[in-house]
């Protein structure tokens, strides 16, 4: 029974935490390099995400594991910063596509990767 519990929290959630961070099935499908319907049918339980699709996922919603399996919460801090939430009609203005995209293509990075990312744009943490 926890699996069917599990597997339908897991469903509710990637839509839940695409629609938070304002993406569409195609970004997050090209982010993750998963086609636009197999993501559909993530969404939907047709079918379910493996580990390397879920640990795509993860990265590119900047969620743990926990939080895939477990009830979305829509108070929760979107993209791992308190700074933009779900219900601010201004986060969807910050970014470029551009940027959008970018973003979701860093989070697929190890994080030796994105530092030397930073690192050779002259950032730093």
């Amino acid at each position: 029974m926890k699996n069917n519990i599990d597997y339908i929290a897991i469903c509710k959630n990637l839509r839940n935490y695409r629609e938070a961070n304002k993406l569409t099935q195609k970004q997050v499908a090209d982010a993750t390099d998963i086609d636009r319907s197999t993501y559909a049918y993530y969404e939907l339980g047709k079918t379910m995400p493996g580990f390397d699709a879920m640990d795509k996922l993860i990265r590119v919603f900047n969620i743990t594991y926990d939080e895939l399996f477990t009830s979305f919460d829509p108070k929760s801090s979107v993209n791992g910063s308190d700074e933009c939430k779900p219900k601010d009609d201004d986060c969807e203005l910050r970014l470029t596509k551009l940027e959008r995209s970018m973003v979701l293509r860093v989070r697929m990075l190890s994080s030796a990767q994105q530092m030397a990312v930073l690192d050779s744009l002259g950032g730093e943490v």
